[in-house]
């Protein structure tokens, strides 16, 4: 996939949260409710769909082949990310949530020079999250997630784009807050830390990568039932 195509797809991607945010406005004139009437709902279980940008930290790469000596630093462009969980409310301020989804960045340079490749994870992730209960409808959250981080490398060859899998152990750690718009929906604005282990890239490409570092901040469309 050429570099203009994957900028086509990250537009279409980064316009989500503008058209959830319509669908949002649309639900407050059919269920406005009370800050006492939200906080008697008692639904165990939600759904969260999250979407917004990430920022990919500078990663160090390394031939596994040897014919190229030592590391090459790459750079990579802001991308989007976006994540779907579904959860469990096990008390008033404790839950835990299976999540997953995908944050994609395109590469910038590789070594200094000019690069096309991009890099796709997708979590796969069990997260634990505290809400600090609030007598608005303003909720603070903070949370933890830990599980598989899968990472595809996709390079441009030619015509032909160049494919490598790489599964390592992936960590996230979160923080946002919700404002409930009714009963069972709410709105929030979110960020997220994400963090692997070194990871392999065996198949076709032959490289190998230090731990990646990813910084994303997202808008959250929740619904409980």
């Amino acid at each position: 996939m050429k570099r203009t195509t994957r900028s086509k797809l990250r537009i279409s991607l980064a316009v989500f949260p503008a058209w959830a945010l319509l669908l949002w406005s649309t639900s407050l004139g059919t269920g406005r409710v009370s800050a006492a009437s939200w906080l008697d709902w008692e639904g165990p279980t939600y759904l969260n769909i999250e979407a917004g940008a990430s920022i990919l930290q500078d990663t160090k790469f390394k031939d596994l082949t040897g014919a190229t000596p030592g590391k090459a630093t790459a750079s990579f462009d802001p991308g989007v990310r976006f994540d779907v969980a579904l959860g469990y409310r096990f008390t008033e301020r404790w839950s835990a949530e299976i999540e997953s989804g995908v944050n994609w960045n395109n590469m910038d340079t590789l070594g200094g020079a000019e690069a096309d490749l991009a890099l796709y994870q997708i979590p796969v992730f069990l997260n634990g999250k505290y809400e600090f209960k609030t007598s608005s409808k303003f909720v603070p959250y903070l949370g933890l997630g830990l599980g598989p981080l899968i990472h595809k490398l996709d390079q441009d060859v030619g015509i032909q784009t160049e494919s490598a899998v790489a599964v390592t152990f992936g960590a996230q750690a979160m923080a946002g807050v919700r404002y409930q718009l009714d009963e069972r929906t709410s709105l929030g604005l979110g960020y997220k830390f994400m963090a692997s282990t070194e990871a392999e890239f065996k198949d076709n490409l032959q490289t190998k990568a230090e731990p990646f570092f990813t910084h994303s901040l997202f808008l959250q469309l929740s619904w409980r039932f």
